[in-house]
């Protein structure tokens, strides 16, 4: 099975400044919340007209990328939740409208993100029947 291709992220991302070609410099590790900001403003323009589901498909694409870019899983767990919440904030969505936006939300260094992704998930396991 040929790979996934993926043109548009991959051009976005292969923009981004590195040290070593598909690899983040270490210099730029050391502030992760500079890091998020500077990918939310790369990032934002590919999802800015999308719908959540198509949002939520590239954040996942770009999460893979993001890790690969990298090289240091630690590292990873501080930038992505900056990054969700910076694009989220940009993005100017105030209010959980779908389970694909629930579950960006609920990957938010902002609580307030996290706390309407629990109210939609909590809501629609109501209105489902389901009980966890």
């Amino acid at each position: 099975m040929a790979p996934k291709e993926k043109p548009e992220m991959e051009s976005r991302l292969g923009a981004m400044p590195s040290g070593v070609p598909g690899r983040i410099a270490p210099d730029r590790l050391a502030d992760p919340e500079h890091l998020a900001s500077e990918l939310t403003g790369r990032w934002l323009p590919l999802l800015a007209n999308r719908s959540w589901r198509e949002r939520l498909q590239l954040l996942n694409d770009m999460h893979d990328q993001l890790l690969d870019d990298l090289g240091d899983f630690d590292t990873y767990c501080k930038v992505s939740p900056l990054l969700i919440k910076g694009l989220i904030v940009e993005l100017g969505d105030t209010s959980v409208t779908s389970a694909e936006q629930a579950h960006v939300y609920a990957n938010s260094s902002d609580e307030s993100h996290r706390i309407l992704a629990r109210a939609w998930f909590e809501k629609h396991r109501e209105s489902s029947g389901r009980r966890g």
